[in-house]
Parts: C-alpha cells; sequence; structure tokens
C-alpha cells in the first residue's frame, strides 16, 4: 500500500496538529512489516552509496540531486538510442 501525504502542516494551529497526528498513514509507522521494509530499504540505500534524496538509479549508474536531471535524461535517451 502507498500512500502519498502532501499538505500543509501549521505547527502553530492545534486543528492541524489533531489532523496530523489522525492521518492513518501515521499509524502504519508502528506496525512491524513497515519497520522491516524500511529498515530493508535503509542498507540497501547505504550499501548502495546514496547520501542524500533525490537519488535515481539506472542499473548501477547513480544520479544524485535535482540539478542532474538533465543529465539522467540525457543517459536514458542514449541508451535508447534516442539520444537528445
Amino acid at each position: 500500500m502507498t500512500q502519498i501525504i502532501d499538505f500543509y502542516f501549521d505547527v502553530g494551529s492545534p486543528a492541524s496538529y489533531l489532523a496530523w497526528t489522525q492521518l492513518p498513514a501515521l499509524a502504519l509507522c508502528e506496525d512491524p512489516s513497515v519497520k522491516a521494509e524500511l529498515k530493508r530499504l535503509t542498507e540497501e540505500a547505504v550499501r548502495r552509496g546514496i547520501f542524500g534524496a533525490p537519488t535515481f538509479f539506472v542499473g548501477d549508474e547513480m544520479f544524485f540531486g535535482q540539478d542532474r536531471m538533465p543529465q539522467l535524461e540525457n543517459y536514458l535517451s542514449v541508451s535508447r538510442g534516442t539520444e537528445i
């Protein structure tokens, strides 16, 4: 299950705080299987040398940072034979 949370959280608002603490996704943080998956993914990130976000891999080739998106796009187009 994937849930995306995207909203403004006003730390000074009791109503906003209450809404945040009642999110179903927050309860998943206590689920042992979710904790195990987070641990597995964190270990994989360390093994692959990930040091920040966003990080993208194409095979073993790593692209780090939003400013590397053009390089990633070029790498993908070259690998497909459709160089831009």
